[in-house]
């Protein structure tokens, strides 16, 4: 049996489809600068390094078929580009690249990366996927905090409704990319069901956990303040209030059937996400 390679498998999409593929019986190698919990199953192959270690890189490809690339941060299309070089060289098969909607040359930070990592991955000629997913559900986990304290959540959304999806069918699309025929070439651009607005995502989690929570909108320079009092390098979150710009200047953004079409079911709602987590936000 041939073996996938998953990279950014400690995080919150790699780690669900590592579960995933181990459930479906898959040889699952990761690499990791960190051991983690997926290094306790023995179906799972731990290479440990950085995308900066070339040894490490090399020893991560080896007898590899198919990898999905998760990366983030400034330097993203650098490390697509590094994996994506010894992918070729190893004779890796298809490459899936986690990517986000909207990737392109001349948008913000984070969507400009994704287009040059997805270009710097092209120029190898490998079969590729690139899975752009929407907003995350799970985002609102940075309300937990102010949540739980003083029943407020705060952002610099304003009134911008988004489809926002639920990890899990990111998950699944991802794996089904990996292990199913028909997806070389293509570009998934996937969203959940339903377009929200933050103060609309906030009243669905104080139904869901019987609290009263409101939304509260801030303006830019506080958004930027408390990310990176949260911990968040300035960069990045630089970056991220350029999408959050970008993303009200858009509005409203339609979701897509592209979840329902390639999974055979309708996307999870947010209200589902809500509910499995309500205990974050008690």
């Amino acid at each position: 049996m041939s073996t996938i390679l998953v990279t950014g498998a400690r995080g919150n999409i790699g780690s669900r489809v590592v579960d995933k593929l181990v459930k479906s019986g898959a040889n699952v190698r990761v690499l990791l600068r960190q051991p983690t919990a997926a290094a306790d199953r023995p179906s799972v192959e731990v290479v440990r390094g950085s995308y900066d270690d070339a040894a490490a890189v090399t020893a991560a490809m080896a007898g590899v078929s198919r990898a999905l690339f998760i990366t983030a941060g400034p330097e993203l299309a650098k490390h697509d580009g590094i994996l994506a070089l010894a992918a070729k060289a190893a004779g890796v098969e298809h490459i899936v690249k986690l990517s986000v909607m909207g990737a392109r040359a001349g948008s913000s930070e984070i969507p400009a990366w994704h287009h040059d990592g997805e270009e710097r991955i092209k120029a190898t000629g490998l079969a590729t996927t690139f899975v752009r997913p929407g907003s995350f559900a799970s985002n609102a986990r940075g309300w937990a905090g102010s949540l739980r304290a003083t029943g407020k959540a705060f952002g610099a959304l304003g009134t911008a409704a988004l489809p926002v999806i639920h990890p899990d069918d990111i998950a699944d699309v991802a794996v089904l990319a990996l292990t199913a025929p028909g997806h070389a070439g293509k570009i998934h651009e996937i969203t959940g069901p339903a377009c929200l607005t933050p103060a609309e995502q906030v009243a669905i989690l104080s139904k869901i956990v019987g609290k009263p929570f409101t939304y509260v909108n801030v303006d830019d320079d506080a958004a930027v303040r408390g990310m990176i009092d949260s911990g968040m390098p300035k960069p990045m979150a630089e970056a991220m209030i350029h999408l959050v710009q970008a993303l009200r200047g858009a509005g409203r953004i339609p979701p897509s059937e592209v979840v329902p079409q390639l999974l055979g079911r309708p996307a999870r709602t947010f209200e589902q996400w809500a509910t499995e987590n309500a205990a974050t936000f008690q």
